[in-house]
């Protein structure tokens, strides 16, 4: 990756979400976790376009 021009930083922040999403796949295997279904979805994506991915407040004042 390196003689193709990628920094170390970049390399670093590849391995780093790739080993994430490694866990957690692993982690929603272990926990029988299923797939949300179109509701689910829908859902999930009003929440999203009301606050992106930031934390709910409560989460903030709970820690």
């Amino acid at each position: 990756m390196r003689a193709a021009g990628v920094s170390d930083e970049a390399i670093e922040d590849v391995v780093a979400v790739a080993s994430t999403f490694h866990i957690i796949d692993r982690l929603a295997d272990a926990f029988g976790f299923e797939r949300a279904d179109e509701a689910g979805y829908a859902a999930a994506a009003k929440v999203l376009l009301r606050q992106g991915y930031a934390f709910p407040q409560l989460v903030w004042r709970l820690s």
